[in-house]
């Protein structure tokens, strides 16, 4: 039993480390306790794991990670297999010995994401260049910053978009682009969107610990964001008005980019990509 309360755990904390909501964590180990023949109780907020077996309970800490597709895909599968104890223990080993997205993979997710999000946006060309420069900007720090300290991890949404914004200010100096659009475009990928939506689900779903949470953790991240825009933007002095170039990228081809790089940032598996593209379009 205490290896069930354990193996339990070890599955929940994948389950939070790939992205996964509340309430998909706390189904996934009851799914498991009832495959196994043990009833278990789980427990799941954004900062941490609680699950008891009936006799025992087991707390874990954990603050979640980026968005890993093939994670939670690989652990779903286990649990539904014929044998769901050795395929989640074969699972979690695999996922634990598996490299991080490389520095390369994560500056070629944000860039993608940005230079085709500005045309989708509406942005022309030299506003598409702004925000293709912020999102390589903006990819870079997050590079640099990951197996930092983590109190620099939480000022990166801070770093990036006082950089964004100066950036797109600063181009906007030699030539005409919406500034505004170039700035969301270079950190629309730091956006808080995905959170907000979870976070709801969450509290629909009657999860409100875990939902309240998440939805706070959001309004803080758009107020580290505002507060970076608020001062890059005030670094240089407003831009000059001009006819700007359209876009090189049609909307489709830009949909195309964006897809790209979210395939690479969230490690989507090929059954997956069509959802993606549906949902960028």
């Amino acid at each position: 039993m205490q290896d069930t309360l354990n193996l339990a755990l070890d599955l929940a904390e994948a389950l939070h480390y790939s992205g996964a909501p509340a309430w998909r964590v706390e189904r996934a180990v009851n799914t498991l306790g009832q495959r196994l023949g043990t009833p278990l109780i789980c427990f799941s907020v954004p900062t941490g794991i609680q699950i008891s077996d009936g006799h025992r309970v087991g707390l874990r800490r954990s603050n979640g990670a980026d968005i890993d597709l093939a994670a939670q895909h690989d652990l779903e599968r286990a649990i539904h297999s014929v044998d769901p104890s050795s395929a989640l223990r074969t699972c979690l080993a695999q996922l634990q010995g598996r490299r991080p997205l490389s520095a390369l993979s994560t500056i070629f997710g944000y860039t993608a994401v940005s230079a085709g999000g500005a045309v989708l946006l509406g942005g022309g060309a030299t506003t598409a260049l702004a925000g293709t420069l912020g999102g390589l900007v903006t990819g870079i720090a997050v590079t640099l910053s990951q197996g930092k300290a983590p109190g620099l991890a939480s000022v990166i949404p801070l770093v990036c978009s006082f950089l964004a914004a100066l950036l797109a200010t600063g181009v906007g100096q030699l030539l005409p682009l919406d500034t505004p659009l170039a700035i969301i475009a270079a950190i629309i990928i730091l956006l808080p969107g995905l959170t907000l939506t979870i976070g709801v689900g969450e509290v629909a779903a009657g999860h409100l610990s875990a939902g309240a949470a998440r939805l706070t953790g959001a309004l803080v991240h758009f107020l580290l964001l505002g507060l970076g825009i608020a001062a890059g933007s005030g670094m240089l002095p407003e831009s000059p008005t001009g006819i700007e170039p359209s876009a090189i990228l049609s909307p489709t081809a830009a949909m195309l980019v964006v897809a790209a790089g979210l395939v690479v940032l969230f490690r989507a598996r090929v059954h997956q990509i069509p959802w993606m593209l549906l949902g960028v379009a």
